[in-house]
């Protein structure tokens, strides 16, 4: 508000600090996009992109517009700076933007499917309501994406025939790809038409809030049944010579629950796999993995590629490397990787010592042996008495056993090498292990 110097505050929310609990910040006039419009674009086509934020007078952002379906982060460069990326999505279908007033059926804004429309919730208790034609027995699907494309919009949709009946209603709807995600706040519909005529989709917000950053993308037509698939973990170790495994999931999306055929794509050398069938109907599978080789140095990659048969057609699609993560001591989430990295080891390697062991600690010299004074004897000697021989001799068990001294040897070791123990601690457990067995 005006010029001076400022403070700026960095805490943990519960005032917890730990090493780990690290942190980059950003300090600067420096572009920063909090909003952008629409959230995506058809693939092929030119795309003008409005964004809201700081820092942008001069800035630009160029959405990737010759790229293949899918997400991806954009960012609004000015001059030399670049801003926060802010996720923005790629389609096949035709697009249309919402058309205001379109509050209620008598304003309803009429649509060709398929189609996914780009919208705003621009006002508090906005609703958008939408006009499409269907055909008894069809199967219709509406699905929102706006939270997942970091819009706040909590949508919510509905589906009413042409008297106002209600048919569906949809809050929130749990998308298992979208990473980090914890609140699923884009509504999902499917639902089979009991009757030909007109349909209205009804769109809001669940807590009647609105504005500019608002916005979403609606896609409304038949379904497109299709999957993706996700590798856990995304990297790991392997024998050589050995076997080795992750869990492949199944995200099933529009009704597809089909089998899911899984190879090793182009695998490298020394890799193989004989394939597995996620079956319809479950959403996971362990995909095993062998390998000729006895050691290797570096790591590999590895791409796992997914086969089903859909409406007669063949899709692929490679699974996403990701980790299986809990947030918040309840939610577990996928979340993406780069790279599925597998690194092929020796067992019987052993890496060269960091630190030499020291030596064992001299014994003390045995000194020569004193005959005791005898005394002269004051009474004659009794025997004890003795117990009926058994033909056996009572025998001292040790108080470790060898593996049990031999771990804690190793134990030992390990942490001398780590420079934790001085070489007379060592040397004195050592002995103490020993004299043990």
């Amino acid at each position: 508000p005006e010029s001076g110097e400022y403070v700026l505050a960095i805490n943990d929310a519960l005032y917890r600090g730990r090493e780990d609990f690290v942190y980059r910040i950003t300090v600067g006039e420096v572009p920063f996009v909090s909003s952008i419009f629409p959230l995506g674009g058809r693939v092929g086509e030119p795309t003008r992109v409005e964004m809201d934020g700081w820092n942008l007078k001069g800035a630009k952002l160029a959405p990737p517009g010759d790229a293949a379906p899918g997400t991806y982060l954009v960012t609004a460069k000015k001059g030399k700076l670049v801003s926060n990326p802010v996720p923005f999505v790629l389609d096949t279908l035709p697009e249309c933007l919402d058309q205001e007033p379109n509050n209620d059926p008598a304003h309803a804004q009429k649509l060709q499917l398929p189609v996914i429309v780009n919208g705003r919730v621009d006002a508090t208790d906005d609703w958008d309501v939408f006009r499409v034609e269907g055909r008894a027995g069809e199967t219709l699907v509406a699905e929102v994406h706006a939270r997942r494309l970091d819009s706040p919009l909590d949508s919510i949709l509905e589906l009413t025939d042409e008297s106002g009946k209600l048919l569906a209603m949809n809050d929130d709807h749990a998308d298992a790809g979208s990473g980090l995600n914890t609140h699923h706040a884009d509504s999902y519909l499917m639902v089979e038409l009991p009757a030909d005529g007109t349909y209205y989709v009804r769109l809001g917000d669940t807590a009647r809030h609105g504005g500019r950053e608002y916005g979403y993308r609606l896609r409304i037509g038949p379904p497109r049944p299709d999957f993706e698939l996700r590798a856990v973990p995304s990297g790991g170790a392997m024998r050589g010579k050995g076997f080795g495994a992750t869990t492949v999931y199944a995200l099933r999306k529009d009704g597809f629950d089909g089998d899911v055929r899984l190879s090793l794509k182009d695998p490298p050398k020394g890799f193989s796999s004989s394939g597995v069938v996620l079956p319809k109907g479950k959403d996971s599978v362990r995909f095993g993995v062998k390998t000729s080789l006895k050691e290797m140095d570096p790591t590999v990659n590895l791409s796992i590629e997914g086969r089903a048969v859909i409406e007669n057609r063949t899709l692929a699609h490679e699974a996403v490397p990701a980790e299986d993560r809990m947030l918040a001591f309840l939610w577990r989430h996928l979340v993406p990787a780069q790279t599925l990295t597998v690194l092929v080891f020796d067992p019987a390697y052993e890496p060269p010592a960091k630190r030499p062991l020291p030596p064992p600690e001299a014994k003390p010299e045995a000194k020569p042996e004193t005959k005791p004074e005898t005394k002269p004897e004051t009474k004659p000697e009794t025997k004890p008495e003795t117990k009926p021989e058994t033909g056996k001799e009572p025998v001292s068990s040790p108080k470790f056993t060898k593996r049990q001294v031999a771990g804690r040897l190793r134990q030992l070791e390990a942490l001398y090498q780590e420079w934790l123990l001085t070489d007379e601690f060592y040397r004195r457990n050592v002995a103490e292990c020993e004299a043990a067995m």
